[in-house]
């Protein structure tokens, strides 16, 4: 016989807590009565779930994949009752929104948001990573570069040129490379490719590609801003987000008809066939929105 959906929500908590004592104490459950369905669940399923003798508790794998689809379906779940509730297109209820950090252009976005959709719920989480929007129960995402997930319908929202820049101080101290050849003399500021791996390389305009190296690997733009403001190595930019630095000539873009690409912001969500009228209002009006002068 297999163990009855409703004990999910126990499970999560387990997990999500870290401990059977706190989420006794947050379902409001005796400790005594949640660790018996716990292990009558790990009973009835045939497997440990949960290394509960370990301090902080560990999740087993079997233990990790049941955690993920108990949250994905009860986010179904969640998603069925407000299909059925929702007739009249009204955006109301929970939206679970995830932003890239330090990003002004969408924080000013989500307050005005907020103003126009007062029965929205609005939990927004702001994370330099790519975040997994089934596993992780967001709504819709904010992402930077190429989106490669075949379960996620992505709507591009803009398009900025790429160019690698250093601070004015780098330049007399350094000098200015000439070549791309000459990149391997210099420090050299690296993103991420979509992995918590750094890349070893710089794109080219040609389509081609050079190897650069460098003491700063992030995938905070912000953080490479101020890095590269301080003099601390050239770094690859938007164009949109440091024109005030070209213009005062803090900044200065090396070797620009040669180094860079695009680079792309996509608005992503998961397909469904019941799109939630509080997303299909925030996609809508942060596509207008962006497109506005």
């Amino acid at each position: 016989m297999n163990p009855s959906p409703e004990l999910f929500p126990e499970y999560i908590a387990v997990v999500e807590t870290g401990s059977i004592s706190k989420a006794a104490r947050l379902l409001g459950v005796p400790r005594a009565s949640l660790s018996r369905r716990i292990n009558a669940l790990e009973e009835m399923l045939g497997v440990r779930l949960l290394h509960r003798q370990s301090r902080p508790m560990r999740v087993t794998p079997a233990g990790e994949e049941l955690f993920r689809r108990a949250q994905r379906v009860l986010r179904d779940t969640t998603d069925t009752w407000d299909a059925v509730r929702v007739h009249d297109d009204r955006p109301r209820g929970l939206l679970r929104v995830s932003l890239p950090p330090n990003t002004p252009i969408f924080l000013e976005f989500i307050l005005q948001f907020v103003k126009e959709y007062p029965e929205v719920e609005l939990l927004v989480s702001s994370d330099a990573r790519h975040v997994e929007l089934l596993s992780e129960g967001i709504d819709v995402a904010i992402r930077i570069g190429d989106v490669q997930d075949p379960n996620l319908i992505a709507r591009r929202i803009w398009r900025s040129k790429n160019l690698a820049v250093a601070a004015k101080s780098y330049v007399e101290r350094f000098g200015l490379p000439q070549t791309v050849e000459a990149l391997s003399e210099h420090a050299c500021m690296r993103t991420f490719d979509g992995t918590w791996q750094p890349s070893s390389f710089w794109p080219l305009r040609n389509g081609s590609r050079v190897e650069v190296s460098g003491g700063l690997m992030c995938n905070d733009i912000s953080l490479l801003i101020r890095a590269a403001r301080e003099g601390l190595g050239i770094a690859i930019l938007p164009k949109d987000l440091i024109q005030s630095d070209l213009a005062s000539g803090e900044l200065v873009a090396v070797l620009e008809s040669e180094v860079g690409n695009e680079t792309y912001g996509h608005v992503v969500y998961v397909e469904r066939d019941f799109l939630l009228p509080q997303l299909r209002a925030f996609v809508d009006d942060l596509v207008d929105y962006l497109q506005a002068p």
